[in-house]
């Protein structure tokens, strides 16, 4: 990697980032209340419940290799290694996390939610498809390359949206077709980044070893330890503690509340990409920045 170098990003960019976000969380507002009317009480949580265990295992399979590919792609002006290597590192961690997740997952569900195993282990493919897309992405970030980067990251909800529009009007089995609909999205997703970084995959390019992107990543795998049990403990803990119906009332009452988030989301999006391109003794400055201006637009 060559040696880290300051840029910053101008106001578009920001606006941008921003206004996918928030297409994201109003997309996600209205397609919660759609699949509250499309699933009732209890088919929201049997459906948040089969999400569950797949979010997490997913988090954690990634072990940290998309903040190195971020760090990796902000110091370097050729990306076609890092890209080749992330489609195939994705393969990897994609299906042994869903093999553990798989043995695992009769386990994590509830005795009076087991009739949603079978549809729990269809999700599965969640998992692999979900680290290509962010490992991708991970790379979009660090080089600066917004406008694809928030294009991806948008991509699934229309496909979802459009799903879901189709299993209201014509699916008997609506909770196995929803997930049938979420995995169209992020199949979607994998394809179009596939389709676009075709001619990468047909070039003899040496891959970076996984050996180096595990001890770079795992650092910043034990951060996200810490942040998926503040972001899932709730969600673990009620998966449990309440039935399906209440839990489905809890997941549209949370997804609500989440749109507040978009603008802080958004400044710390771009400001990682800012800081992947400084040395590691450099980065906390672009951080802090944005934190700053985080605490001000929530004043």
């Amino acid at each position: 990697m060559k040696p880290g170098f300051e840029k910053t990003y101008g106001v578009k960019v920001y606006i941008g980032t921003y206004a996918t976000s928030l297409f994201i969380q109003v997309c996600t507002v209205f397609q919660g209340a759609l699949l509250a009317r499309l699933l009732g009480p209890q088919g929201r949580g049997e459906l948040a419940a089969i999400q569950l265990w797949p979010g997490v295992f997913a988090s954690i399979g990634l072990l940290g290799i998309n903040m190195a590919l971020t760090r990796r792609a902000g110091k370097t002006n050729d990306t076609a290694p890092l890209i080749k290597s992330a489609l195939y590192i994705s393969c990897i961690t994609g299906f042994c996390t869903a093999v553990i997740c798989l043995f695992f997952l009769s386990y994590l569900i509830p005795t009076e939610m087991r009739k949603i195993l079978p549809v729990a282990t269809i999700f599965l493919l969640y998992i692999p498809l979900n680290h290509m897309a962010l490992n991708l992405l991970a790379i979009d970030q660090g080089t600066g390359n917004f406008k694809l980067f928030n294009f991806t990251r948008a991509q699934i909800y229309p496909v979802f949206f459009a799903g879901l529009i189709l299993t209201w009007f014509f699916a008997e089995d609506k909770l196995l077709w929803v997930v049938i609909s979420l995995l169209a999205g992020n199949l979607t997703v994998a394809i179009t980044r596939v389709v676009l970084k075709r001619s990468i995959l047909r070039q003899q390019i040496k891959h970076v070893s996984l050996r180096l992107l595990l001890r770079e990543g795992l650092p910043y795998q034990i951060t996200t330890i810490f942040s998926l049990f503040s972001q899932y403990i709730d969600q673990i803990l009620l998966l449990w503690l309440l039935t399906p119906s209440e839990m489905g009332l809890y997941v549209v009452a949370r997804s609500s509340s989440s749109v507040i988030a978009s603008l802080p989301a958004s400044l710390g999006i771009v400001s990682l990409s800012e800081a992947a391109r400084l040395d590691k003794s450099n980065g906390f400055s672009p951080l802090a920045r944005m934190v700053r201006r985080g605490e001000y637009s929530q004043e």
